[in-house]
């Protein structure tokens, strides 16, 4: 029984999953994440994890990366030189090239080997990567996510006050200034992925992110995957592509 311990820390949060035998062993934790959470997910199995691997976004990952190394017999911390079945051959700036990116790729690759991916992260940045039947990685772009969009409305002008972020779709027209805002950030997203999926059609579109379902349901793009813990089975499966290489 093989039990691998994953951990994805962006820039607002962490998610961690335990998987027992390829399968999540209990749903991911998520939230401003501890020691002791990791610690407390790790002892609900007798066995010690016999891998972990952590991709982070965040300046100073460290104390969670430290107790994964702690806790697991081995220990990856992903970044574009792991080996992992997606190409990145083809991208100029791999030290730059987010870890958390390599890892929904890849959870996507696993998922629909052979397949024409789009792979669409909806986190507080939005991230559009290409990768093609043959797992290469053609190039992606990134965005403002929604709160991020909001935000910046508030921030770079006079009046516009700082509306919340809607946690269902929004109206198509608003009817208010704060509707208004909150419908500009969501239809645009919306807008941007649906652009994106025809320049790049035909091909599967795998979301990930807190509103991955929210946005599959929306869009009604055929053949969409979605999984809000895309990352950490990607995570899961770089350590399956290293431990059988």
């Amino acid at each position: 029984m093989a039990i691998y311990l994953t951990i994805d820390i962006g820039n607002s949060s962490a998610k961690a999953a335990l998987w027992r035998d390829g399968e999540l062993a209990a749903p991911a934790i998520r939230g401003d994440l501890t020691a002791a959470d990791i610690e407390h997910l790790c002892a609900q199995e007798a066995e010690r994890p016999a891998c972990a691997a952590v991709c982070s976004v965040a300046d100073d990952a460290r104390g969670l990366a430290m107790t994964a190394a702690q806790l697991a017999r081995r220990t990856i911390c992903l970044d574009s030189r792991t080996p992992s079945p997606v190409d990145l051959s083809a991208y100029a700036t791999g030290a730059t090239l987010g870890a958390d990116r390599i890892a929904a790729m890849a959870g996507a690759v696993s998922l629909f080997p052979g397949e024409e991916l789009l792979v669409v992260d909806c986190g507080t940045a939005a991230t559009y990567d290409r990768v093609d039947a043959q797992g290469r990685f053609l190039g992606g772009n990134i965005a403002p996510g929604i709160g991020m969009r909001l935000r910046a409305l508030h921030s770079c002008t006079s009046r516009l006050p700082l509306a919340p972020t809607p946690s269902d779709p929004t109206p198509l027209w608003g009817r208010s200034t704060a509707e208004a805002l909150q419908s500009g950030a969501w239809h645009g997203l919306c807008a941007e992925i649906e652009y994106y999926y025809r320049r790049s059609a035909p091909c599967r579109l795998a979301l990930t992110g807190g509103r991955a379902r929210q946005l599959a349901d929306f869009l009604a793009i055929p053949n969409t995957y979605a999984d809000p813990d895309l990352v950490l089975r990607g995570l899961k499966h770089i350590i399956e592509y290293n431990e059988n290489k």
